[in-house]
């Protein structure tokens, strides 16, 4: 009785929604009613179709800006976390992830190597962005901050540096004079223990990628001054935290260097020693300068709960030996009031939180131009911060695909998908008519011996493929699809075949417009320039294109490159307009965007053909046309938001345009997509000029 009552109860409930979907979508096309669709409405379709009522902008023509239209309201509907450069579809996917391999950890993975390394890493130190006045607090206890203290009080209150880098160790888990990673050492027991490199960055506040420029350090110099005296506990002499400014500035340079040179280093992960050689051999070279307790030091890296197990014979890892004897050259030359101001401002950098006037100043710093950026860091929550640090076993990823994705019947659904890519494919390069005869049989079998790892590979039921595929990087929990040229292999994971980009309970068009689109745009990228020249075996091959044939293919790549270049990149706002999208940078995925959901366009046809032009769409979405539906669904996949502070990096280093660019790009390529929207010549979703590999 209570099951058929809160059945009935669930069914009054879903109606209701539907019905209140219905009224908001309402005639958002301006068309004439369609005979009556089926409407899918399971729990998912159920919560797609609120998620795509919600991010509509329907203040926006369809044909000026598909991307607004579809997605314009996302972002207030899925507000990006506050410690993130990117958020997206895939984004939330990994968060969500992310609390299934949390519970796996805790849980079957227990008693792992991961889950053991994970433990051991959630009960180090640990502390989240805090108020001014918090950090305040945590800046008196210290007492020793030589920059805002007057020259009397500062001798009186002296502390070593290392025991100032210590005192912030036991409340962040961090040093900021080198970093420190828990690790399994599978020669000594299995047990965790402290790996040491390079700091990071030895800017608490930002990650630069180029050299400064004149303005954004003047920008930088300010916030650091501001920030002092927000968090400073006494009052300060601002001409002399000028003086004290300009020494750590120069210090942290020293350090930035230091890092370049050794980051290219391989990590050292087989190198325990145990702390007491390490602290002999840091005194040595020390040379009877300030005698740092490493003992101690190690014992805040593991936080409280282990702090008593660990003694001087307790094994570390020095992953970048180099870098400490570089690092102890440079604290010898340093002043230890220096050190120890650089700490201070370290800490009070990376954790305050900011203030709107702060934060401005900083982002003056950091956005300069797409040639001098910095990102400006974040602190992620320690539970994902120590998953994103795991090396995951077997284990560890046969109970991730065994918990989220061991499903026959979708395996074999997405694979069945690819191999109709493939056909699609085929067809699209037999009508070609720029291409030779020789090239499109090349071409042909290139794309039809194309394999497929679907989920996770085939060496997880059978282990005697594992030898064969030994330097193919498989992670299933990777929210990702990818080609491995050299394989002929497109691998689409476990991770990414999940709501919401995948569901055996979506209708068709839904499941062809978001991974059907993702699988033909990975094999369309066997005919970008980076696998050009490979054949079926992934083996390169020097004429393997004609010089006339490439220089046809040029034109065509040119068209794309063209038509992105001429992009302007107005996230940044009006200061910004005159940045324009890197064309040539991006068009291996813009290319392969375009190919994709045109090919994944003309199997949904296909298909839809053979189920006598009907369709299956969402609630409240009855007024699209099935066409319509599919671009809805299309753009729905890749809605998404980068940070202004990230822009400016992410365009100067990205292969991928920006969310907006990459399905107005695309779909602006497309005359089914202005057919389906019955777009107006030269619209902006309907230029003259439409690229397309094969015509």
């Amino acid at each position: 009785m209570f099951d058929a009552e809160n059945t009935l109860a669930i069914s009054l409930l879903r109606g209701a929604f539907v019905a209140l979907v219905i009224l908001q979508v309402g005639q958002v096309t301006g068309k004439p009613r369609e005979p009556k669709k089926k409407i899918c409405t399971t729990p998912e379709c159920i919560s797609m179709a609120k998620a795509f009522a919600a991010n509509m902008d329907r203040n926006i023509k369809p044909c000026n800006d598909f991307y607004t239209y579809a997605c314009g309201n996302w972002e207030a509907n899925n507000p990006k976390p506050a410690n993130t450069y990117q958020w997206s579809v895939h984004s939330i996917m990994r968060r969500e992830k992310d609390v299934i391999m949390k519970d796996l950890l805790l849980s079957v993975l227990r008693r792992t190597k991961n889950g053991a390394i994970y433990r051991t890493c959630l009960d180090k130190p640990t502390l989240e962005k805090s108020d001014p006045i918090v950090i305040k607090s945590y800046v008196k206890s210290s007492k020793y901050w030589p920059m805002i203290l007057n020259k009397k009080t500062a001798k009186s209150l002296y502390q070593p540096w290392w025991a100032i880098d210590n005192y912030y160790i036991k409340l962040t888990g961090e040093s900021a004079l080198f970093s420190a990673n828990t690790i399994l050492n599978d020669e000594h027991g299995g047990l965790p223990l402290q790996s040491l490199f390079e700091l990071i960055t030895p800017y608490g506040s930002i990650l630069r990628h180029t050299p400064w420029d004149e303005e954004g350090m003047i920008y930088y110099k300010h916030f650091l001054i501001n920030l002092i005296k927000e968090v400073s506990p006494v009052e300060v002499d601002e001409r002399a935290l000028w003086v004290h400014l300009k020494k750590v500035l120069t210090f942290r340079f020293k350090l930035e260097q230091i890092i370049k040179l050794v980051k290219n280093e391989e990590l050292n992960t087989n190198n325990p020693k145990c702390i007491q050689q390490f602290q002999k051999w840091h005194d040595k070279h020390m040379k009877g300068s300030t005698k740092v307790n490493w003992l101690e030091i190690i014992r805040s890296l593991y936080g409280p709960k282990y702090s008593s197990k660990i003694n001087d014979q307790t094994l570390i890892n020095v992953a970048r030996k180099t870098y400490f004897r570089m690092l102890v050259d440079s604290l010898l030359t340093e002043s230890e009031e220096t050190i120890v101001n650089h700490i201070q401002l370290y800490f009070v950098e990376k954790y305050t939180k900011l203030s709107s006037t702060l934060w401005g100043i900083l982002l003056k710093a950091a956005v300069r131009n797409v040639e001098s950026t910095i990102q400006i860091t974040h602190i992620s929550e320690r539970w994902r911060t120590c998953i994103d640090k795991l090396n995951p076993d077997l284990d560890m990823l046969t109970a991730y695909v065994d918990t989220a994705f061991r499903s026959k019947k979708i395996k074999h659904r997405v694979e069945q998908l690819f191999s109709d890519v493939k056909n699609v494919v085929k067809k699209e390069i037999s009508d070609c008519t720029w291409l030779d005869d020789d090239t499109k049989n090349k071409l042909v079998t290139k794309t039809m011996k194309t394999k497929i790892w679907c989920g996770y590979p085939k060496w997880y039921d059978d282990f005697s493929l594992k030898q064969r595929y030994r330097d193919v990087d498989m992670n299933p929990t990777v929210i990702n699809a990818y080609l491995i040229t050299n394989h002929n292999l497109v691998v689409v994971n476990a991770a990414i075949l999940q709501y919401p980009m995948y569901s055996k309970d979506f209708p068709y068009i839904m499941n062809y417009a978001s991974i059907g689109t993702l699988i033909a745009h990975e094999l369309y990228h066997h005919f970008g320039e980076n696998a050009l020249n490979l054949n079926e075996e992934g083996k390169y091959v020097k004429s393997y294109w004609s010089s006339d044939m490439l220089g046809l293919y040029n034109d065509r790549k040119m068209c794309f490159i063209d038509q992105y270049s001429n992009y302007d990149i107005t996230e940044l706002g009006q200061t910004k307009t005159d940045l324009k999208c890197r064309g040539r940078q991006t068009y291996e995925e813009n290319f392969a965007d375009t190919m994709g959901v045109k090919t994944a366009f003309a199997l949904y046809t296909e298909r839809k053909t053979k189920e006598d032009d009907s369709c299956t769409v969402i609630p409240g979405f009855e007024e699209f046309s099935c066409d319509q539906f599919f671009f809805l669904s299309f753009a729905n996949s890749l809605c998404g938001v980068i940070s202004k502070d990230f822009l400016l990096y992410y365009l100067k280093k990205a292969t991928h345009a920006l969310p907006r660019l990459r399905i107005n790009g695309a779909l602006s390529n497309m005359e089914e997509f202005s057919s389906a929207y019955h777009c107006n010549v030269e619209a902006p979703m309907n230029p003259t000029t439409k690229c397309n590999l094969w015509t």
